[in-house]
């Protein structure tokens, strides 16, 4: 079903650059905010009967999970048949190793505000050419919702929270030979990789849950594989997975003589949209092995690699004591 409102929130903190040079953490970052029009009609679906926008939006911005805010704005705001932003244009200075919040509140008639709030990493690369980086805070399709204040409550450190899985896969063509070279191959169905990603405790390396996906390989012979990203997992169950607090993963693809591909890594969820039911976990593998030896494959379910015992090598008989004469 097509989403009836199509409201889109898009902050840009755009910065130019020297292709040798180097950003400094502080250095001040153009802030531009726009923001796509709403007509009459999508804003009553999202409003009670009878309230209204009034005054300006309000527009805020602040690291993840800070209380300091590094801009505070207003923007007038147009009520006619569409309703739209003004557009701002400041600038603040910004570390670019934290995410960015980026507020956007429009107030109602009677107290209440259509509003969102999205993070993002302000190093994140937007533009493609290598003199001239876009850097900063994106909301791209973030819906506006009505809210009864200017809050946005983010999931306490440690909570357990429902959960969205990103997987952003690059398999090296390397591992696709070696698998060859072995005379042997991963599951498929109809061209695609069955892709197992089982989740564990880093402390206690407790099974937390399994989910899977498929993906689609580069050539129809060997594992080779783009790099992509898709939420299109499943699973037995829901998984709750701790917020802020990493957790271990793995992900395996067994093949037909009882070896297995697989990549591990530490992945953590965290909630980014005050529109957002879940928060997200975002798994990045690159570094895949290929392990064609069965008894040291990792076990499915279990945490690190099979190691084979050593053989028991049989003790030697004590020296007799010589003889007394």
């Amino acid at each position: 079903m097509r989403r009836l409102l199509c409201c889109v929130v898009v902050v840009v903190l755009a910065g130019l650059v020297e292709a040798r040079g180097a950003w400094a953490a502080d250095q001040e970052t153009p802030v531009e905010l726009q923001m796509s029009s709403i007509d009459q009609r999508q804003l009553t679906k999202r409003l009670d009967d009878g309230d209204t926008l009034t005054g300006k939006a309000q527009i805020k911005l602040r690291y993840y999970r800070e209380t300091t805010w590094l801009l505070e704005d207003e923007v007038d705001v147009g009520t006619g048949a569409k309703v739209e932003i003004a557009k701002l244009d400041r600038k603040v200075k910004l570390d670019r190793s934290k995410q960015v919040e980026c507020h956007v509140w429009l107030p109602t008639t009677k107290g209440k505000f259509l509003g969102v709030v999205g993070v993002s990493k302000p190093s994140q690369v937007l533009g493609s050419k290598p003199s001239a980086f876009k850097l900063g805070c994106r909301l791209m399709g973030a819906a506006l919702a009505k809210q009864d204040a200017v809050d946005a409550k983010w999931p306490d450190i440690g909570t357990q929270t429902d959960v969205n899985f990103w997987y952003s896969v690059n398999i090296d063509a390397a591992i696709g030979n070696a698998v060859a070279k072995a005379k042997d191959d991963v599951s498929r169905a109809n061209g695609k990789l069955a892709v197992l990603v089982e989740l564990f405790d880093p402390a206690t390396k407790e099974k937390l849950g399994v989910r899977s996906f498929e993906l689609t390989p580069r050539k129809p012979k060997g594992l080779e594989a783009f790099a992509e990203t898709t939420n299109a997992d499943s699973g037995p169950t829901e998984i709750k997975l701790p917020e802020g607090q990493p957790v271990l993963f793995r992900l395996r693809m067994d093949t037909q003589k009882g070896g297995v591909v697989f990549a591990e890594g530490e992945v953590t969820a965290w909630r980014l949209g005050s529109n957002q039911p879940r928060s997200t976990a975002s798994i990045e593998a690159k570094a895949f092995k290929f392990e064609k030896d069965p008894k040291k494959a990792p076990k499915p379910g279990e945490w690190g690699a099979t190691k084979t015992p050593a053989k028991a090598v049989p003790a030697k008989a004590p020296a007799k004591a010589p003889a007394k004469k």
